[in-house]
């Protein structure tokens, strides 16, 4: 049976994973347990899953990319499981509603936001922020999720090329969409919100957040936006998990961003 949506998630090894991730990886999995849209959940890197729709999928790589890479492999010979791909992070979080709404809407090759939206956890805080390639998270139609593209970014073990979904979002994704049926959700009512961490890997990762942490907000836009989809009690149940292994909420004092680092930001941007 053809389902509607196949969310494929690398997951964080354990090794490299803490309780503030655990809990987060708990309301991501909450997030998808609420959809009506038919679904299946590829869980990479898991030994075992008691969830119902969730597979454990072994991987012999470590690392997001490469993860991602062998599983398109796997799904060259089932590509009838879905008619959509949808590659999920699992510290993130979807809204159900948005995706219950585009499983019975026809047509489309990607679905995407047009804004990024990020949620702050050390300060409960949201931006949104307007970048020139489209979010980590989209619906891709399977036959392009699967289609071989050049490698731009992914797994170090593809060659010249690289599966479009387990490429770099931020550099092939808009290049192959160039011209394709692309729709995008209402800017207020996102498909997804990547949630940010001082702890993360991509924030640096160290017990010295209080001294970096507040240089990398400003790179995701203003701090001053609504928080974007089911408020409650999602948005409290983020709050409890920072208070709960980290203290009270920070108010940070962001630092001003000089004309320069702002130039050199949109050269090389944090995705």
């Amino acid at each position: 049976m053809t389902v509607d949506y196949l969310f494929v998630i690398p997951l964080t090894p354990d090794s490299a994973s803490n309780e503030t991730r655990r809990e987060l990886r708990r309301l991501c999995f909450q997030q998808l347990q609420k959809l009506k849209a038919s679904k299946k959940v590829w869980l990479l890197g898991a030994k075992t899953t008691d969830i119902a729709d969730f597979e454990a999928i072994h991987t012999s790589s470590r690392s997001k990319e490469d993860k991602l890479y062998e599983a398109g492999f796997l799904l060259e010979k089932n590509r009838g499981i879905a008619r959509y791909l949808v590659r999920l992070d699992d510290d993130d979080l979807i809204n159900p509603a948005v995706f219950d709404e585009m499983a019975g809407v026809a047509g489309f090759d990607c679905f995407a936001d047009k804004l990024h939206w990020f949620y702050d956890l050390s300060s409960g805080r949201c931006s949104a922020q307007e970048r020139p390639w489209i979010p980590n998270t989209a619906i891709h139609k399977m036959e392009h999720a699967l289609q071989k593209v050049r490698a731009l970014g992914g797994s170090n073990l593809a060659d010249e090329t690289n599966f479009l979904f387990a490429c770099d979002h931020s550099k092939a994704w808009h290049l192959y969409y160039t011209g394709k049926n692309v729709r995008y959700a209402n800017i207020k009512n996102p498909l997804y919100l990547r949630v940010l961490s001082p702890r993360s890997r991509s924030a640096g990762g160290s017990d010295d957040y209080q001294n970096t942490f507040p240089f990398y907000l400003p790179r995701f836009g203003v701090w001053k936006h609504h928080f974007p989809f089911e408020a409650n009690p999602l948005h409290e149940q983020l709050k409890d998990i920072w208070l709960k292994n980290e203290g009270p909420l920070k108010v940070w004092s962001l630092p001003r961003k000089s004309f320069v680092s702002r130039f050199l930001n949109k050269l090389n941007p944090i995705k």
